[in-house]
């Protein structure tokens, strides 16, 4: 067998391998837009997860260290003086403020993946695995006006 025949051959399994619905081309300027308000709402919560990601990850440095102090500090109380144990009651309040803070920025967080894992798969659902008539996407580019 020759070479570029196999070579052929090979390409031609491979393109037949592909979904059918990657063979016909999206010219609907409705699903063009779809798949673009898609695209910029994917966009829009992969910025709010890197910036909910930069909070809780203070968050969580802030709640570690101050029960890293909590725990260093712990075994040098003196029980004798009160100036001692009131110290240590306002770094506990203090550790405990963080922890709370943690938890809700926690939660904040979860709840803004859960809101990107839903554009992820919106985006899927409009765009992947399509092709689109280019005229129609940057037409659509141009006048595009998306659901808040």
């Amino acid at each position: 067998m020759r070479p570029w025949f196999a070579a052929s051959a090979a390409l031609f399994i491979a393109v037949a391998a592909l979904p059918a619905q990657a063979d016909e081309v999206v010219h609907s300027m409705s699903a063009v837009q779809s798949c673009l308000c898609a695209r910029q709402l994917l966009s829009v919560r992969d910025g709010e997860v890197r910036a909910e990601n930069q909070r809780y990850e203070a968050s969580k440095r802030e709640s570690e260290s101050l029960s890293k102090t909590v725990e260093d500090a712990r075994p040098h109380i003196n029980t004798d003086n009160r100036a001692d144990i009131e110290s240590f009651t306002a770094l506990l309040a203090k550790r405990d403020q963080a922890v709370a803070a943690f938890n809700e920025e926690s939660a904040r967080y979860a709840t803004v993946v859960q809101r990107y894992n839903e554009a992820v798969n919106g985006n899927n659902a409009m765009c992947v695995g399509r092709l689109f008539d280019i005229e129609q996407m940057e037409a659509a580019k141009n006048n595009l006006a998306c659901p808040r």
